[in-house]
């Protein structure tokens, strides 16, 4: 009986983790008319100075291009500013910003090399920015990208907008393009839980706050994770543009897509517990349910994979239904490995290649959760 609950108990939260609790939230967004966002307007003439924010560490190839865009995006003129803020670069980053003639851009640079986090802490005290946004070397916007992000902020209930990235996939690599599958799943959610007022995390390519908002940044964390939870925290909303569209480039290669899952769960897990007051269900009881469905759970989900894999092993001698139950678990794991094998010959089948990138990324999720069982922490240095 203990096997058999616990094989249940996981496949339904799985089941939920990746794909009920989009159906649970489009429920509410029927039913529940009275959004929290709901019948506020957006001023499109809203026009406050910004800080577009750029954290680099030897960017000479791209800063160029990055900063290029930036000022071609349609904006108020003498409302923008463009800080490149560069970690201690050692290459030609700082000559090439100091190059570029246009007196909005600025180099701001620490004395010494302090970390991303802790170069962003120091660079939003030297911006002159009401608004804050953040970006990075790798990323686009798009023209509008800023005047639609920004006009956001015409709602004084509004602390954070987060732009509606989207990423390049490399149509011959399997986890570029499976990570394309789950990325689009991902914006489906952030889009309802923003309408609901419930939304809590956001993009750290295309994200913007109220400097008046921000809070020294601990250099274990990143911006993406804590500072809608700071918002949040002062009573204000965390919003999703969805006309507000920025892109970037998607991992490619395992070793960098499971140190980046890693990483990501290790900083995010923490960052998320350092605000638990948030997870409160009687103290918070929206966002804690978005919290608990949309990160908690998520970054769990490899246990849960291994308990209904294990159970359903054991359980397979005891009845003819277990049976098939474990011969479609051990299947789902054949075919993880004929999406690598594909994969690594440069072609994508897609089933399998899903289910590779499924078993890949929840593999890193289990590296991070070993992190921080560990007691382990990351100072970031690279962007």
């Amino acid at each position: 009986m203990l096997f058999e609950f616990l094989l249940s108990i996981s496949f339904l939260i799985l089941f939920y983790i990746y794909y009920g609790y989009l159906i649970v939230l489009k429920l509410i967004d029927f039913f529940y008319k009275n959004h929290s966002l709901s019948g506020v307007s957006c001023d499109g003439n809203y026009a406050p100075k910004i800080t577009v924010l750029i954290t680099a560490y030897n960017e000479e190839e791209k800063i160029l291009k990055r900063v290029e865009n930036i000022l071609q995006c349609e904006y108020f003129d003498n409302s923008l500013e463009v800080v490149v803020a560069s970690d201690g670069s050692t290459d030609g980053t700082d000559r090439i910003v100091n190059s570029i003639s246009d007196n909005r851009v600025k180099l701001f640079r620490p004395e010494t090399r302090v970390g991303k986090t802790e170069t962003q802490n120091l660079a939003i005290q030297y911006a002159n920015g009401e608004i804050i946004v953040f970006t990075d070397a790798e990323s686009k916007f798009e023209n509008n990208f800023l005047i639609n992000l920004v006009k956001k902020f015409s709602n004084s209930k509004v602390g954070c907008v987060t732009g509606s990235l989207h990423f390049t996939t490399n149509i011959d690599s399997t986890i570029s393009v499976g990570q394309g599958y789950y990325w689009s799943y991902e914006l489906k959610i952030r889009k309802i839980e923003s309408r609901l007022g419930m939304l809590a995390v956001s993009s750290g390519a295309c994200m913007a706050v109220r400097k008046s908002l921000f809070n020294k940044m601990d250099g274990a964390y990143g911006e993406d994770c804590i500072i809608p939870l700071d918002v949040i925290l002062n009573k204000h909303y965390v919003v999703h543009a969805s006309n507000a569209i920025a892109y970037d480039r998607m991992e490619c290669e395992i070793e960098t897509e499971l140190s980046t899952r890693s990483r990501m769960t290790l900083r995010n897990w923490q960052g998320t517990w350092s605000k638990k007051t948030l997870l409160n269900p009687f103290k918070f009881p929206s966002y804690s349910f978005s919290l608990w469905s949309h990160k908690i759970l998520r970054w769990l989900s490899p246990i849960f994979v291994l308990i209904l894999s294990i159970s359903a092993f054991i359980l397979s001698s005891e009845s003819i239904f277990y049976w098939y139950v474990s011969l479609a678990v051990f299947s789902f794991y054949i075919a993880g490995i004929v999406g690598w094998i594909v994969g690594i010959k440069g072609l994508s089948i897609p089933l399998v290649s899903n289910i590779y990138v499924f078993i890949l990324a929840n593999i890193g999720f289990m590296k991070g959760l070993f992190g921080v069982i560990k007691g382990k922490h990351l100072k970031i240095y690279r962007n």
